[in-house]
């Protein structure tokens, strides 16, 4: 599927040239300040092939919403811009100042953000799908309601981001900082989030069904209406916890540190308590 949507895009490449006569498409292979003085002072600037690593893009506002194909943008300075709705595909953003940068709306796909500075960053309702945040700095960034596919995120600093409504499903979190992060009414089914420190996360009416938690530090996370069907949360570190309302059903506390400080019961069905015992409540159908 992956090679096939390549190959399509491929095919139509050439096109843009011709139907998008407005947007002022450009092709360089190298950075120079030819490139620079080609952005168009009004409307949409779009480019194949473009070179601005190490560039200063600050003074270049207009190229939100614009179409970038097998852009480098190594090391360049895009922090405050607003670049919402822009179309990126197989950029690359390596040590690139993004800081406060707004990607909101925007579609990122086969691109590279490895060891950038996005503190502070929106993506409000954006889409990206094959994407690395390698040692990314993404501190206090904001995906509420965006959609993450197939995202990188080794080692990469969440700490206070906001993912609330976000699609994580199978999102791999190993060696991820997580702390304080906010995932109210995420679809984390099936996500791998073992060992991760989540302490003070917030994960209010989350989607944790399958998610993989095992021995993960979820010390004073907010668990309130999550659901964690079928999940894997041995060995976990929950004390302080709060999980009223939450659903248990099948999941798997065996060796996990249980001290809730709320009164609140969560649905047990089939759960397997931190002894190995197995418990249900009488709504456990």
């Amino acid at each position: 599927m992956f090679l096939q949507k390549m190959l399509r895009r491929s095919m139509i490449l050439p096109l843009f040239a011709a139907i998008l006569p407005l947007v002022s498409p450009i092709t360089a292979n190298a950075a120079d300040a030819d490139v620079l003085a080609r952005i168009p002072a009004s409307g949409t600037f779009s480019c194949n092939i473009c070179d601005f690593s190490g560039a200063d893009l600050t003074a270049h506002p207009n190229i939100k919403n614009g179409q970038f194909f097998d852009g480098n943008f190594e090391g360049a300075n895009l922090a405050g811009m607003d670049l919402s709705g822009i179309e990126l595909i197989r950029s690359n953003f390596k040590y690139t100042k993004l800081k406060k940068t707004n990607f909101s709306g925007a579609e990122i796909s086969d691109s590279s953000f490895e060891e950038a500075d996005l503190e502070y960053a929106q993506f409000t309702g954006a889409k990206l799908v094959s994407v690395f945040f390698d040692n990314t700095n993404l501190h206090a960034s904001n995906f509420d309601n965006a959609t993450l596919e197939r995202i990188e995120w080794s080692k990469a600093d969440l700490g206070l981001a906001n993912f609330s409504g976000a699609k994580l499903a199978g999102s791999d979190f190993t060696k991820v900082d997580l702390a304080r992060t906010n995932f109210t009414g995420a679809d984390m089914s099936n996500a791998n989030l073992a060992e991760v420190n989540m302490t003070k996360a917030i994960l209010v009416r989350a989607n944790l069904t399958g998610a993989n938690l095992k021995e993960a530090n979820l010390s004073q996370v907010n668990l309130e209406g999550a659901n964690l069907t079928k999940a894997m949360v041995r060995l976990a570190n929950m004390i302080g916890v709060r999980f009223g309302g939450a659903n248990f059903t099948d999941a798997k506390f065996g060796g996990a540190d249980i001290q809730p400080i709320d009164t609140g019961t969560p649905l047990y069905c089939r759960t397997e308590t931190r002894d190995g015992e197995m418990k249900s409540g009488p709504l456990c159908q």
